[in-house]
C-alpha cells in the first residue's frame, strides 16, 4: 500500500503542479487574495472559477482514486481508505510547498506570475500556513474518499 500511495501521490502531485502553473498563466487575478494576503480580494470569473475547480479536483483526486483502488484491490475498510487518500493528498499538499511554492514562486519567480501594482510576497511562512490549511482540507476530503470508496 506504500507504493500505492507514493506513486498516486507523486503522479497526482504533477497534475496539481501544471493545473497551478497553468492557472497562473491563464488566469492570475484569481490569486490576488492569496498573494495579498486577504488584503484584496481575488476577482472572480467564469475562468478562474473554472481553474479552481480543477485545482480542487487535481488535489483530491489521486487521494480518491487511491481510497477506491486500496478498497477494491487490498480489502482496506474505511479506515485504511481514508488514510491512504490523506496520505496521497499530504504527498500532493508537500510537492506544491516544495516545487510551486518555493522553487517557482520564491527562488525562480518568473514574470508571469507577477501581478501588475502588487509587491509579491517574499514570505515562507505563508506558503507553510497555506501548505497546514491545505492538510486540513484534506481531512474531510480523505473521509469522503473512505466512503466512496467503501461504496463503490
Amino acid at each position: 500500500m506504500i507504493a500505492l500511495v507514493a506513486w498516486w501521490g507523486l503522479i497526482s502531485g504533477a497534475v496539481f503542479t501544471v493545473v497551478v502553473l497553468a492557472s497562473w498563466w491563464f488566469t492570475p487575478d484569481m490569486w490576488l487574495g492569496d498573494v495579498t494576503e486577504g488584503e484584496q480580494s481575488a476577482l472572480v470569473t467564469p475562468a478562474s472559477a473554472a481553474w479552481f475547480v480543477g485545482i480542487v479536483i487535481s488535489f483530491a483526486g489521486g487521494g480518491f482514486v487511491a481510497a477506491w483502488i486500496a478498497a477494491a484491490d487490498h480489502d482496506a475498510g474505511f479506515v485504511a481508505a481514508a488514510l491512504v487518500a490523506y496520505a496521497v493528498m499530504g504527498i500532493v499538499n508537500l510537492v506544491d510547498l516544495v516545487v510551486v511554492d518555493i522553487a517557482v514562486f520564491l527562488w525562480m519567480r518568473p514574470s508571469w506570475m507577477t501581478l501588475p501594482n502588487i509587491e509579491m510576497p517574499t514570505d515562507l511562512g505563508m506558503h507553510i500556513r497555506a501548505s497546514l490549511n491545505g492538510l486540513l482540507l484534506a481531512v474531510p476530503l480523505a473521509a469522503v474518499a473512505g466512503i466512496v470508496a467503501l461504496a463503490a
